[in-house]
């Protein structure tokens, strides 16, 4: 019983095993066509020359997003036909292949129209943003061009605002100067015509009364007081002068022939005084009236000159109130061109990428269609051309896959 026991357990193990090989041997034989693909493709390509790199910038072309107009099972025939028809040397493929390349040289010529398509777009959208920056640029320089005129103007103002300042200034001068003088020869005049009414009053009571004798000799002593005021302003000779009170405190009948003279030189003198103050204060008239037109005329140009430094004044009000306007434009104009600039940043960002993207496709992807297209076979490769193209026939859904 031991020895059959054991020999079933063996057998068992030998069941276990041999149904673990057979799974495994399965396993394999499902994953062995793709894995053998694979080494068919690899196995052309190696015969044909062609490397796998170059392989795969004609794939990755037919799987790019602009070859969008073509479905998948398109790009898998496609991708099919590279071994099959352009990895074939020219000159050596058969109508079939060369309906293939040229199928795939409209998928290059394709792609690369869309490429060259983006980049007019983004030429056209960069030139868009170049035309606004130059309007902006434009605008700043009109903001400028505002601002200087502007500040032109403030400067303007205030040279005439400190010239009306200065022609006010002037004019109160001249009108204090012409009320100065009209007030000095107003006083010169009213003191004329007081001494000549003075003088006139002494000639008909004071020295009437003592050149006549009227009255005694205390009454005369206060008469001649009263005529002495007046005296001091004739010009008389100095004897006559000394001799004077004497002689006109006299009585007629006491005075002899120089008492007598010096009594009419008097009243000839004061007579005199008072034809010459009625003189000046009759010239003095016209004067008077000169002086008062020059002090109306001073003041109105006075009031005048105030008019132009107020409007000059508001003036240069009104144009610091425009130049802060002009500021606040350019500013605003700067900071526009500002905001602007990254859009044209982006806009030239993308036509460089969009050409980057033309010129690196063409240098890789269509440089290798390219040179798969135009090879062409070695002498040594010419005799296996055929066996090659019996043996390497690929399943199209498989090379698609072993091309992704």
């Amino acid at each position: 019983d031991l020895k059959l026991n054991a020999a079933l357990h063996h057998l068992g193990c030998d069941c276990h095993f041999l149904e673990n090989r057979a799974k495994r041997t399965q396993e394999a034989a499902q994953v062995s066509p793709e894995v053998e693909q694979r080494k068919k493709l690899q196995a052309v390509l190696r015969q044909r020359g062609v490397s796998k790199d170059t392989y795969a910038g004609v794939v990755d072309a037919i799987n790019h997003p602009l070859a969008g107009d073509l479905n998948a099972d398109t790009r898998k025939m496609l991708v099919a036909t590279v071994a099959q028809g352009l990895c074939v040397p020219l000159g050596e493929r058969e109508e079939v292949q060369e309906i293939s390349v040229r199928m795939l040289d409209q998928v290059f010529e394709c792609i690369m129209g869309k490429m060259r398509a983006e980049i007019d777009t983004a030429t056209a959208a960069l030139d868009s943003e170049d035309s606004k920056k130059a309007q902006l640029q434009k605008e700043v320089a009109q903001a400028d061009a505002a601002l200087e005129e502007a500040s032109t103007k403030v400067s303007e103002s205030k040279n005439q605002l400190a010239e009306a300042t200065k022609a006010t200034m002037d004019a109160k001068a001249a009108l204090a100067q012409i009320e100065t003088e009209q007030k000095d020869a107003e006083a010169q005049h009213r003191q004329a015509k007081e001494d000549k009414e003075a003088i006139e009053a002494a000639l008909t009571v004071d020295f009437r009364i003592l050149r006549d004798g009227e009255v005694d000799a205390d009454q005369a002593k206060q008469h001649y007081e009263k005529l002495a005021a007046l005296v001091g302003k004739l010009k008389l000779d100095s004897s006559l002068l000394t001799a004077l009170p004497t002689c006109m405190m006299k009585k007629p009948s006491e005075r002899g022939s120089f008492d007598a003279m010096v009594v009419t030189t008097l009243e000839e003198g004061l007579k005199d005084e008072v034809a010459k103050l009625a003189e000046s204060i009759e010239a003095g008239e016209p004067e008077a009236a000169a002086r008062r037109q020059a002090a109306e005329s001073a003041n109105h140009a006075l009031e005048a000159a105030k008019k132009t430094q107020q409007e000059l004044a508001d003036l240069l009000n009104t144009n610091t109130e425009l130049k802060q306007e002009r500021e606040k434009d350019k500013q605003a104009a700067l900071a526009a061109l500002s905001s602007h600039e990254p859009e044209v940043k982006a806009a030239s960002q993308a036509k460089v990428e969009k050409e980057a993207q033309l010129q690196s496709f063409k240098d890789w992807n269509h440089a290798c269609f390219k040179l798969l297209r135009d090879a062409q076979a070695a002498p040594a490769q010419t005799a296996k051309t055929a066996e090659t193209n019996q043996e390497s026939v690929l399943d199209p859904a498989l090379a698609f896959e072993a091309g992704a």
